[in-house]
């Protein structure tokens, strides 16, 4: 998970993480 935040994943992880919690928490 450091490493990802460190890395060029840091980028990819924001974008993701705001598309899969919007997109999780309202199918569930």
């Amino acid at each position: 998970m450091i490493t990802s935040r460190n890395t060029k994943p840091s980028t990819m992880v924001k974008p993701a993480n705001k598309t899969k919690i919007p997109k999780k928490g309202k199918e569930p």
